[in-house]
């Protein structure tokens, strides 16, 4: 991996920050996707300190979605700004 490269991708001010990040399937080629998901939860609610639960959108939310993803995300002003 690129230390360097990710580092400026991600703005970060020094490339050994990233040293540790490879991966995943290196370090635990036998992890299944749903331990992989668990794992990511648990630790989000710990450095957190929140507790998520799984649940799915609303027609609202999936109706304002798709309005942002076209209205907003979709368009070249938004995707090709700097």
């Amino acid at each position: 991996m690129n230390t360097k490269e990710l580092a400026a991708v991600l703005k970060g001010n020094n490339s050994q920050d990233f040293d540790g990040i490879g991966a995943l399937r290196k370090t635990r080629p036998d992890i299944s996707i749903n331990e992989f998901r668990l794992t990511l939860k648990k630790a989000f609610e710990k450095e957190l300190n929140v507790k998520l639960i799984s649940d799915q959108p609303s027609r609202h939310e999936l109706t304002l979605a798709k309005e942002l993803e076209a209205k907003k995300y979709s368009t070249k002003e938004w995707n090709f700004k700097r």
